[in-house]
């Protein structure tokens, strides 16, 4: 374990957490389901020791992030555009929770089937509100394939009261089908790994500009970076493991080779993961295994792998 990605003591004396702790809690929150109006930061009165939320109040806020130039698959052939990413931030804050005022996330999805629907998640962060002093390790939560950002609010925010900032990406996938599934799906196997290294070093850079107070007390030396399903696809790239680029899989998509070697791009030493989580990690599964033993061998930081075997997509 990393010691050095244990939130350190804050000014009021607020206790610390370990790495094992994140861990269990991750573990713990990819395991419970949750109703749509429940404070899914919350847990019950039989969750394990850890999983109830810390001391801290927390706040949250939305920041943008430019990832640069990139080249996206359209159906008109590859595209070059600017490329800039939402992330929500959840952060230590000053003061005691208060219900009265925390924040309901809101996300409206289109089905086939249903039409729209409309997801209301009442959270217990507060909207921009003072953050703490101390220092906090950063911790980058990616979601799957068509998910959204709040929709880890509930593991976001539970470490965020323990001493985290906390930084969800909103990847803004294309839904699949809506022009051409093959383009859908490429694009986000392009993007996942870049979105994530992307967002680390503009979250280092807004933090060194002093630019964000939600990121002033971040700890630039803590890194923890945890991935759901396409998320934990691009971690295994973010933590070190270059993709095989002569697979199969992704030899059968319109990959431009600009676009392929930006996905084997790698973070300097200083901003690479401390400590990752793979939640049900896609991409490991024959016929679409895209990483050599070799390749997986580049990953040095603490990991933890998450899966269902009943999984009948990332099995």
């Amino acid at each position: 374990m990393n010691n050095a990605f244990s939130p350190r003591p804050t000014t009021n004396g607020h206790s610390t957490l370990s790495l094992f702790a994140l861990f269990a809690i991750g573990t713990v929150l990819a395991l419970l389901g949750s109703p749509v109006r429940a404070q899914i930061a919350l847990a019950g009165n039989d969750a394990p020791e850890l999983a109830p939320p810390g001391p801290m109040a927390v706040g949250t806020t939305i920041t943008t992030i430019s990832i640069g130039n990139r080249t996206s698959l359209t159906p008109n052939g590859p595209a070059v555009a600017t490329r800039a990413v939402d992330v929500r931030l959840w952060y230590p804050a000053e003061g005691e929770r208060n219900n009265a005022h925390s924040i309901t996330y809101t996300h409206t999805m289109t089905r086939p089937d249903i039409g729209e629907l409309t997801i209301e998640i009442p959270g217990i962060a507060e909207e921009n509100i003072a953050p703490i002093q101390g220092s906090f390790p950063l911790v980058v939560v990616s979601h799957g394939y068509g998910n959204w950002a709040t929709g880890m609010a509930g593991l976001a925010e539970n470490l965020a009261s323990k001493g985290y900032v906390v930084a969800a990406i909103e990847h803004v996938d294309h839904p699949f089908g809506k022009d051409i599934p093959q383009l859908d799906f490429a694009n986000v196997v392009m993007r996942r790994a870049d979105d994530q290294r992307g967002v680390i070093k503009g979250l280092l850079a807004l933090q060194q500009a002093n630019e964000t107070p939600a990121l002033s007390g971040l700890d630039r030396n803590a890194i923890g970076l945890i991935g759901f399903s396409m998320g934990g696809f691009g971690a295994v790239a973010t933590a070190g493991a270059n993709y095989d680029i002569q697979n199969s899989s992704l030899m059968s998509m319109p990959l431009p080779e600009a676009a392929v070697n930006a996905m084997n791009a790698k973070l300097p030493n200083e901003q690479q993961p401390d400590a990752v989580i793979l939640m049900a990690p896609w991409g490991a599964q024959a016929p679409f295994r895209v990483w050599s033993d070799s390749a997986l061998s580049d990953v040095t930081a603490p990991t933890l792998t998450i899966g269902g075997d009943h999984d009948d997509v990332s099995n």
